[in-house]
C-alpha cells in the first residue's frame, strides 16, 4: 500500500485504472504544473508499503444449462455448458471455473479446467480461441466410483442446468513459444486438461520449440484423446511428442512404458540439457502426483522458476 508525499502538486483527481497483469491497479496522477520535472516521486510517509490483509471474495455463480455431452473415455466426459442469454466470458489460458451443486442437502463444489471440445485445430466449425465459444464453456469430467461430486455429475442429462462461478487462477502466461526451447507437460489422467490449451497454442505459433507431454494412466483404455493426440503428433512436423507411461497394464500387446513416476522413469524421458537449453515444465494430476514429478524434478537441477503446478 503506497502512502508518499509526492513532490510537486497534482491536480486532486487520481484516475484508478486495471494494469495488464493480474492482480494489479494502476494509479494516474496527474501534474498541476507538467514543465516541473520529477526527480524521485516523492517522500515515504509512515505505513508506505505496508500490506493488509487479502479479503477473500466468494466466487460469483450462475446457472449454466448441458447442452452437450459426450463419452471420452469409459469414465470419462466431455461436457458443454451453455451459459445464461446475455452472458459472455473467455476463460484465460491457466484458469479454472467452480461447479456447484446441492447434493443430499450439503452445498459440494469443484474446480475444473475449461478444454477445446479438440486438440485439433480444423475439428468441426468451433473457434480455436475459446475453449470454442464466450457462450458456453468445455469440461472433461472424470467420474470416480467413490466420488460424491461426480457421481452427481454423471446423473445430469442435456437440458439441466449446474451452477457455474467465473474463472480464477494465478497461472501468469507472459512469454510466447518463440522464446522457449522445449516444454515438458507433465500430466495424470484428467490432470491433462490445463495442458489442452497450452499445447494447442504452442502448435499454433510459429516457433521451434518442442512440446513432449508425459502423460500417465493406468491402463489404455484410461487415455483421453489418445487418437487426437497421435494426429496432433503426426501434423506437429517433430514439434509434438507424446509419451504414454501406464501403472496397471496387463495386455501383453502394450509395448511402451509402465509404472509410477520416479526419478528413473523422468530420467528416460527428460535427458540432460545444455547451458543454453532451459526446459519449462507444466504439471498437473493428483496432489501427491504432483508433489513427487515437482520434487524429482528439482532433485534433478532443474530450476525451480520454470516449473508451474496447476491445481485446478
Amino acid at each position: 500500500m503506497p502512502n508518499l508525499f509526492i513532490y510537486g502538486l497534482t491536480h486532486s483527481t487520481v484516475t484508478q485504472r486495471k494494469g495488464n497483469m493480474p492482480m494489479r491497479c494502476d494509479l494516474w496522477l496527474k501534474k498541476k504544473n507538467p514543465n516541473i520535472k520529477w526527480t524521485t516521486l516523492g517522500l515515504p510517509l509512515d505505513d508506505h508499503k505496508k500490506t493488509a490483509p487479502a479479503t477473500d471474495y466468494e466466487p460469483a455463480f450462475r446457472s449454466c444449462t448441458l447442452s452437450k455431452r459426450t463419452a471420452v473415455t469409459h469414465d470419462t466426459y466431455l461436457m458443454t455448458f451453455d451459459l445464461p442469454e446475455g452472458t459472455q466470458f473467455k476463460v484465460p489460458v491457466g484458469n479454472h471455473v467452480y461447479l456447484k451443486a446441492n447434493i443430499n442437502g450439503e452445498e459440494v463444489s469443484r474446480p475444473y479446467t475449461p478444454v477445446f471440445p479438440s486438440l485439433l485445430k480444423d475439428d468441426g466449425d468451433e473457434e480455436t480461441d475459446g475453449p470454442n465459444s464466450r457462450n458456453s464453456v468445455h469440461l472433461m469430467l472424470k467420474v470416480y466410483p467413490q466420488g460424491q461430486f461426480t457421481q452427481h455429475l454423471a446423473t445430469l442429462k442435456e437440458g439441466d442446468n449446474i451452477e457455474m462461478s467465473n474463472h480464477s487462477g494465478t497461472f501468469d502466461h507472459e512469454c510466447t513459444y518463440k522464446q522457449l526451447t522445449v516444454v515438458y507437460f507433465i500430466a495424470a489422467g484428467t490432470g491433462f486438461t490445463p495442458m489442452v490449451k497450452l499445447i494447442q497454442m504452442g502448435l499454433a505459433e510459429d516457433s521451434k520449440c518442442k512440446l513432449k507431454l508425459l502423460f500417465f494412466n493406468k491402463t489404455q483404455k484410461d487415455i483421453v484423446w489418445r487418437e487426437h493426440l497421435d494426429e496432433c503428433a503426426e501434423q506437429s512436423k517433430g514439434r509434438f511428442e507424446v509419451t504414454h507411461i501406464l501403472s496397471a497394464e496387463g495386455a501383453p500387446s502394450w509395448t511402451g512404458l509402465t509404472g509410477r513416476i520416479s526419478k528413473d522413469l523422468l530420467g528416460k524421458m527428460i535427458p540432460k540439457h545444455g547451458p543454453k537449453e532451459t526446459p519449462v515444465f507444466a504439471i498437473c494430476g493428483p496432489t501427491p502426483f504432483m508433489n513427487t514429478a515437482y520434487q524429482l524434478l528439482l532433485d534433478a537441477g532443474n530450476n525451480e522458476k520454470c516449473i508451474c503446478m496447476f491445481a485446478g
